[in-house]
């Protein structure tokens, strides 16, 4: 089976590359599809032209979709999984269609929000042979607006990188309170209701647009690589998660992530989770912020009780089935029946 990615190829960043990793181990060839190589930024190799990559979206839009084609023809490959899909046109995937390929979407945002899509995604979203998503609450949305199939697929750890942590560390922690994630007024609000602790921030947005001095005095990093973002989940005494409720999250790729290296989390509650992981045995859930405040002091001053929540949550991650090696047999699988 020969499957084309289309995704950022970074390691750090995007789904494309431990993917690929997991694929290529059940023997399947994966070639990547890198859309970030043709923003002008890139093609200039020149950084600091980032922040006007949008104003030759266009240019970028037109190099993307004829390369796109280009690789196809080139190429027989049995499957094309597309990861978002901003900037790929319709007639880009009609044409990609009549060389008899299937061509899934992995959207792990609420396609259906404008913050998280664009015209050339909604306008190409019947061409897809297969819609995956871990949102199972949008399934309705998704078969109501023309999809031909959706499949829900859950978010997942990367098993090729976990062994590089000691899952095994409990006592000795670099932070007591951590959140990683970027920047929204929402998550500022309820990270302003924990002033009294020792809380240290990373990602986007928070240095440029925090209002709050406790929280914008302890911002650590913007741009945090995967795998320092898990070295934080894994040093973290406590790690704060916040879903996104514009995204209609009820969960979210760091409920696998904190518990994949031992990271013990309060997490935003919802009933899928609660379902999933069990409450205060295998994570701990917050409804409003007196609660995340209540938690925060109980579980910091009761150290064998949150390692023992962590080593729940960790062995509950990594016994069920929720890798990224996990979720490439269940891609082949659902390839196979599509095809």
């Amino acid at each position: 089976m020969n499957i084309l990615l289309y995704d950022v190829g970074n390691k750090q960043h995007g789904i494309a590359y431990p993917l690929k990793v997991a694929l290529e181990k059940l023997s399947i060839t994966v070639d990547i599809f890198d859309w970030s190589r043709y923003l002008i930024s890139t093609i200039s190799k020149t950084s600091f032209l980032k922040p006007f990559d949008k104003y030759f979206i266009s240019l970028s839009t037109h190099l993307i979709n004829k390369n796109l084609i280009e690789s196809t023809r080139n190429n027989k490959y049995d499957a094309i999984i597309v990861m978002r899909g901003d900037h790929i046109i319709k007639s880009t995937l009609l044409e990609i269609k009549n060389k008899s390929c299937v061509i899934i979407n992995w959207n792990t945002d609420d396609i259906f929000n404008n913050l998280n899509s664009n015209k050339n995604i909604l306008e190409s979203f019947t061409i897809y042979d297969c819609h995956m998503s871990p949102r199972l609450n949008l399934q309705d949305d998704y078969i109501s607006k023309g999809a031909k199939k959706f499949h829900k697929i859950d978010w997942y750890y990367r098993d090729d990188v976990i062994g590089n942590f000691d899952t095994q560390n409990y006592n000795n922690k670099d932070y007591d309170i951590s959140f990683v994630g970027s920047w929204s007024h929402r998550r500022e609000s309820i990270l302003s209701h924990l002033n009294e602790f020792n809380l240290n921030v990373w990602g986007w947005g928070w240095k440029r647009k925090c209002i709050n001095k406790s929280i914008s005095n302890n911002v650590k990093g913007s741009h945090i690589p995967m795998t320092s973002a898990l070295s934080i989940f894994n040093n973290s005494k406590v790690n704060i998660n916040i879903l996104t409720h514009e995204n209609r999250d009820t969960s979210n790729i760091r409920n696998f992530e904190i518990s994949s290296v031992s990271g013990f989390q309060i997490c935003e509650r919802s009933d899928y989770l609660v379902d999933l992981f069990k409450e205060d045995i295998e994570m701990v859930y917050f409804s409003e912020t007196d609660e995340l405040v209540d938690k925060c002091k109980f579980y910091l001053n009761n150290d064998s009780l949150r390692e023992k929540i962590a080593k729940a949550s960790y062995e509950r991650v990594v016994q069920s089935k929720h890798s990224i090696s996990d979720r490439a047999k269940e891609i082949v699988d659902l390839i196979s029946s599509l095809k």
